[in-house]
């Protein structure tokens, strides 16, 4: 009734109050106000529902159905004259040794040509089940028509199927892209609207695979299945199974494993070529069967977890963060000009997007770039329609790898500046210090205390001065130390003093920061240990080892923050002198 929005009889409260015992002054609270007409009231009994007996605490489900931004799909099936010799002989086993196939008398390959000659303008992929397959409509086509295609077959090495995928890609690149079966699996080509299945597997989750490279999320138009078949063989058996069936054209399947475990035999039956007697019945079994799947999954869903796995606000606030990234040009600029410092050369190829080349002897220093080069991007909607470009972002292997080398290198740690003041004279030692727990990956202790700078200014006499000194590039300028070191006193005595003054200050600070983030962290795992003891009376998805790794990890947490070093980053001596 809650999921629902109907209202709730008293005798529906009582239940409720029931079932959720964790916290009852707060469940009336909910019910008072959703009597009084708060919407938000709903959710939030929902949401005690949800935390107190939903799997979704530990579990995550989403279906078609709960999601958005998928396309429409049509068929095409396309029957063909029948050949003499059927085709039964493309339906042998995986295992089977390579054989070559003739297809100068195919009715397909004519239909491919006319096909091909009506879509000039239009990105086609075809997929076909082996690679002697995709090797013999590479020759059959080049020797009949002038087409731009791109082949994407086992044979080949990864940076060659790489290559193919990129230049299919590319507007005006390939216009056809032969597949054997491997491109049914991870590589994604939304960008193009028209699939020709040249054969069918005899698995509808196989089919499935093959639609999917189309399917997807990103794909702006409806997808067009094309599907030619000569009329008598296997592959009109499997087509009209699929399509009166199944509708697994058009729509996608749910229950293929449960209706190749009931139907699989029989259907191999007809594909032998045997009677085609009692097959429209067979269709019409396969039809009500799974029509029937598809609802036990419907009704089997557990609303609760449904509900848990994807919450729109909290989803919708982290799309605008990642956006707000995304269009954030300062990565780009950071790592263009560390680019150039180290030599790296770099080609403008299109809008944020670029090929980065080493030169000699920098590959060492930058080991994700290789010698012939990367395209990278951090144009987001490029990266994720052309899955051979990298995509940057600030934990990229190759900005961190950037970052590393920088920090890594000493350059720039140590300086001296002079500050012409009109006013008085003398010397200030500015120091960055940095505080980081060491403590193993899996803890994420930077939730609580990520690497920390701690700046601190001292002058001659070791005052803490940071809050009065801040000095732009403007505000300096080089010079030499030379008179000053020159001066044995500054240089033995007042200097090393002012070093450990900023120690001194430093570690002040570091502590302060690591109580705050012990307590942020206590706070953040305590709550959430109680949580998992209160919930656990009643919702037995909660299991004692899950609240005893909950504690480790705070204990574990606790010592790596509040033993985290301090270490002394960078320092820049300024000379305060009168102005000439």
């Amino acid at each position: 009734k809650i999921l629902d929005g109907k209202s709730l009889t008293a005798a529906d409260q009582k239940s409720l109050r029931q079932i959720c015992q964790a916290n009852p002054a707060r469940l009336d609270n909910h019910l008072a106000a959703w009597k009084l007409g708060d919407s938000s009231a709903r959710d939030a009994l929902v949401q005690e529902l949800l935390d107190q007996h939903g799997p979704g605490r530990v579990m995550f489900r989403n279906t078609r159905s709960a999601i958005s931004g998928f396309p429409k799909r049509q068929v095409f099936l396309e029957p063909l004259p029948a050949l003499e010799n059927a085709l039964h002989d493309e339906r042998s086993a995986d295992n089977s040794p390579p054989r070559s196939y003739e297809l100068a008398d195919d009715p397909r390959l004519d239909w491919l040509l006319r096909f091909l000659q009506k879509h000039r303008s239009e990105k086609i992929l075809l997929i076909c089940r082996t690679q002697e397959k995709v090797l013999a409509l590479d020759a059959a086509l080049r020797a009949r028509m002038n087409v731009k295609l791109a082949m994407f077959h086992e044979g080949l090495t990864l940076l060659q199927r790489d290559r193919n995928a990129a230049w299919f890609a590319e507007s005006d690149g390939a216009q056809l892209l032969l597949c054997s079966e491997i491109g049914s699996e991870g590589r994604n080509f939304q960008f193009a609207h028209h699939i020709v299945l040249f054969d069918l597997p005899s698995h509808p989750d196989l089919l499935e695979q093959r639609i999917g490279r189309l399917d997807r999320i990103g794909q702006t138009e409806t997808i067009s299945i094309h599907v030619p078949y000569p009329k008598e063989s296997h592959l009109e058996v499997l087509a009209r199974w699929f399509h009166e069936g199944l509708n697994a054209f058009e729509k996608s399947l749910e229950g293929g494993r449960e209706v190749m475990t009931e139907f699989g035999h029989r259907l191999d039956a007809f594909l032998q070529g045997g009677s085609d007697d009692g097959f429209s019945e067979f269709i019409s079994e396969t039809r009500t069967f799974h029509a029937r799947i598809a609802k036990e999954i419907e009704e089997g869903q557990d609303r609760l977890l449904q509900m848990n796995s994807c919450r729109p606000e909290v989803a919708a606030r982290l799309i605008s963060q990642i956006q707000t990234f995304d269009e954030d040009a300062g990565l780009d600029e950071f790592l263009l000009g560390l680019f150039d410092h180290y030599g790296i050369h770099v080609e403008d190829l299109d809008h944020r997007t670029w090929i980065a080349t080493p030169a000699s002897g920098t590959t060492e220093s930058f080991p994700e770039l290789p010698e012939s080069g990367l395209t990278l991007t951090s144009d987001r909607t490029k990266a994720l329609s052309r899955e051979e470009i990298g995509f940057l972002t600030w934990d990229h292997p190759i900005v961190t790898g950037a970052i590393d080398l920088l920090l890594g290198s000493g350059t720039g740690a140590s300086s001296f500046a002079i500050w012409r003041d009109a006013g008085s004279q003398g010397i200030f030692l500015e120091t960055v210090f940095v505080i980081e727990p060491i403590a193993p990956p899996a803890l994420h202790a930077d939730r609580f205390l990520p690497a920390t700078p701690v700046r601190i200014v001292v002058n001659a006499g070791g005052q803490d001065v940071s809050s009065e000194i801040n000095l732009t590039a403007d505000d300096l300028e080089a010079g030499s130390i030379f008179p000053l070191l020159d001066n044995s006193r500054i240089k033995n005595k007042v200097l090393p003093a002012m070093l450990e003054k900023c120690r001194a200050h430093a570690a002040e600070r570091a502590q302060l920061l690591t109580a705050q983030a012990v307590q942020k962290m206590r706070t953040t795992l305590g709550g959430e240990i109680e949580r998992l003891r209160d919930l656990k009376r009643m919702n037995n998805h909660i299991r004692d080892d899950e609240i005893a790794l909950w504690e480790s990890q705070m204990g574990d947490l606790e010592t790596a923050i509040a033993e985290a070093p301090l270490r002394l980053d960078a320092l820049r001596l300024i000379w305060q002198t009168p102005e000439h």
